[in-house]
């Protein structure tokens, strides 16, 4: 489902930039400006803020978004090396600990007793 949300995301992209005349280059980013550019950092975290007001969610860090993502990716079986590709790990070794938090998650689950 992600993937081909993110395939979606893209061809939106591309579809945006042909219409303005412009070669799309989006230098290996998967979100950027409406001018193909990095995101802004301040910028992202007022989105990330901004988004968490809006689902009611309590305070929580972009970080531990991506921890979870990488987790849950694990958890439902996606193999390790895509996983890896998408959290943009260099060592293999930095990845499988997701693979370690996502059985000791599952071990809970099994167990009946809740997360901490």
């Amino acid at each position: 489902m992600v993937v081909e949300l993110l395939r979606a995301h893209r061809a939106r992209q591309q579809r945006q930039y042909e219409l303005i005349g412009r070669r799309w280059d989006p230098q290996g980013l998967v979100f950027t400006t409406a001018w193909g550019q990095p995101l802004d950092a301040g910028q992202d975290h007022a989105a990330w803020e901004a988004l968490l007001v809006r689902a009611g969610v309590a305070d929580s860090r972009l970080h531990a978004a991506r921890h979870s993502a990488g987790t849950n990716l694990v958890a439902t079986g996606t193999d390790i090396r895509v996983v890896q590709e998408i959290l943009g790990h260099t060592q293999l070794t930095t990845t499988q600990i997701y693979v370690d938090v996502a059985q000791a998650v599952k071990r809970r689950r099994s167990t009946g007793r809740s997360p901490r």
